[in-house]
């Protein structure tokens, strides 16, 4: 589908603090070890001295990171430090940007920041089961209590929600009438 992550309000609104917003994936209490994605990536990527450290870590989806300007300048400069200690050729490979953000949020602090779980502000929804969300009758994702996060990202992972979703009308050229 080509479609992974959409504004449905202005995030910026919910944010108090210019720290960097370190987004977690679910599900709630998950850790990097038990999540084979993440658990592949970091021992690919991360030197093995720090693959203890981690292990009992949430993971953190480096699809969407908020924060204020020189926090966010921090963390893209240390982020590309780290990444380019990985030859240009694994570096091109799925996982090294996830595990160096991971490396960055949970064990060298390069860059100042707080974790935030999922469905608040964002919605990290490709590991998250499709009951989770409903979609209603302006084409949101919301929370089964209402709530729709500012924004969604891998919406597009569940079909039957994103066949339903505003962006899915977007994408076939419908006209936006809600300002989207």
């Amino acid at each position: 589908m080509g479609f992974s992550l959409d504004f449905q309000s202005d995030p910026f609104a919910a944010i108090d603090t210019p720290a960097v917003h370190f987004f977690l994936e679910p599900p709630p209490g998950g850790t990097i070890a038990a999540n084979h994605f993440y658990a592949r990536w970091m021992r690919r990527f991360i030197p093995r001295k720090f693959h203890r450290a981690y292990e009992r870590c949430p993971p953190a989806c480096c699809g969407v990171i908020l924060g204020g300007a020189a926090e966010m300048a921090t963390y893209l400069s240390a982020l590309a430090k780290r990444l380019r200690t990985v030859s240009l050729l694994q570096r091109h490979t799925i996982g090294a940007d996830s595990a160096m953000h991971n490396l960055i949020a949970h064990i060298t602090h390069d860059a100042p920041g707080i974790f935030v779980e999922n469905d608040g502000m964002v919605a990290t929804m490709g590991l998250a089961p499709k009951d989770n969300y409903t979609v209603d009758a302006a084409g949101l994702i919301r929370l089964p209590d209402g709530h729709a996060p500012a924004i969604v990202h891998q919406y597009d992972r569940h079909a039957a929600l994103f066949s339903r979703s505003k962006y899915a009308r977007l994408a076939a050229g419908a006209p936006a009438t809600d300002g989207a």
